[in-house]
C-alpha cells in the first residue's frame, strides 16, 4: 500500500504527511512547485516513474475572496487540475481521493447537507470546485470525493489561527453570528482521508463498487462563526495561551463585507462517510482543546 499525496504543503497536505509518517504508511508527495496539475503533460512526465496505488488530491486554489477577481486561476487549479487527474487516474487504473468543499451549496437549507443534495454555488470558488467534481464523476471510474468545511488547525492561515492572533491585540473582535457550518479539525480530516484511502486499497473491488462516489466529512456540532470564536477564546484563556480580557462582538454577515458571498448555512451531514469507513465526525471542540492543551501552539 502506497499513496501519492498532491498539494503536500497546504493545510491538509501537511497534516496528512504527519499522520502518514506516524502510521508508517509509505507515500510520495508533490507540492504545487514540484508538480502543476493544470498541465497534464507534467502529470504524465513526473508520475511515470512513481510507484503508488492511490492519489490523494489536496491541491487547490483555496482563497475564496481572491477567486472573485482571479476566476481563471481558480478554474485552472480547481477544474482543469481535477479534470487532468481524473483522466490520468482512469487511464492508468489509479484510484483517486479528491477533497472538495461545502461551498458547492447555496446555504438556503436549514439542516445539514447530504451528499445527494442539489448543488448551487454562489461564488467563484464554489463554482470552480463543483466543476472539478463533475469532471471526476464523468471521467474517473474509481474515485471518492470528500466535501469538507471550515477546516482549522495545522499549517497556514485559518479561522483558529486568525482568532488567536487577533485576540492578542487590544482591538475588539467582531465575529459573524448568522452564518452556520461545521468546523473541521484538520487532523481529524487527515485521519478520515487515510481511513478511506486504506479501504480503497485493501478492500475487494466487488465491495468498492458500492463505495465509490461523493461523501461529506466535517465537524459536529454545527455552530456559527461567533460560537466557534467564543469557544476558541474561552479555551485559550483557560490554557493561558490567550488573554482573559478579550472583547467579542456578534455581528450580522451584512455588516462584514467580503468579495465573495458565503452560504448562510453550510453544515454537512457526515453520516454516510462515517458508516462506510467506520469513523466518527470531527469533534471541533476536542480539536480546539487539543491545539491549546497538547502544546501544539
Amino acid at each position: 500500500m502506497k499513496f501519492l499525496l498532491l498539494g503536500s504543503e497546504g493545510q491538509l497536505g501537511t497534516a496528512l504527511q504527519k499522520k502518514l509518517s506516524t502510521l508508517s504508511i509509505p507515500f510520495e508527495y508533490f507540492s504545487r512547485k514540484d508538480l502543476n496539475i493544470e498541465d497534464i503533460g507534467q502529470i504524465k512526465k513526473y508520475l511515470s516513474g512513481v510507484d503508488f496505488d492511490l492519489v490523494i488530491n489536496c491541491a487547490a486554489y483555496t482563497s475564496v475572496d481572491a477567486a472573485e477577481n482571479n476566476t481563471q486561476a481558480a478554474f485552472l487549479a480547481n477544474e482543469i487540475g481535477s479534470k487532468n487527474l481524473a483522466i490520468y487516474c482512469n487511464d492508468y487504473s489509479k484510484k483517486l481521493i479528491h477533497i472538495s468543499t461545502d461551498f458547492v451549496f447555496d446555504g438556503n437549507k436549514n439542516s445539514p447537507y447530504a451528499p445527494s443534495d442539489i448543488t448551487n454555488p454562489i461564488n467563484i470558488y464554489g463554482s470552480s470546485k463543483l466543476a472539478g467534481e463533475k469532471h471526476i464523476m464523468e471521467l474517473c471510474s474509481k474515485y471518492i470525493i470528500i466535501r469538507t468545511s471550515w477546516v482549522f488547525g495545522g499549517k497556514g492561515n485559518n479561522f483558529f489561527s486568525t482568532v488567536c492572533r487577533l485576540a492578542k491585540t487590544s482591538s475588539p473582535l467582531s465575529i459573524i453570528g448568522d452564518q452556520f457550518g461545521s468546523p473541521t479539525y484538520v487532523f481529524d480530516l487527515a485521519d478520515a482521508v487515510i481511513a478511506s484511502a486504506s479501504s480503497l486499497v485493501t478492500d475487494k473491488e466487488s465491495k468498492l463498487e458500492s463505495i465509490y462516489g461523493i461523501y461529506h466529512y466535517a465537524g459536529s456540532p454545527e455552530c456559527s462563526w461567533y460560537d466557534f470564536a467564543e469557544y476558541i477564546l474561552n479555551q485559550g484563556a483557560i490554557a493561558k495561551k490567550l488573554p482573559h480580557n478579550f472583547k467579542l462582538q456578534k455581528i450580522k454577515s451584512s455588516e462584514f463585507k467580503t468579495a465573495a458571498k458565503r452560504p448562510q448555512y453550510s453544515a454537512l451531514d457526515s453520516s454516510s462517510f462515517c458508516n462506510a469507513f467506520s469513523c466518527k465526525p470531527s469533534n471541533w471542540k476536542q480539536g480546539v482543546d487539543e491545539l491549546f492543551f497538547s502544546e501544539i501552539l
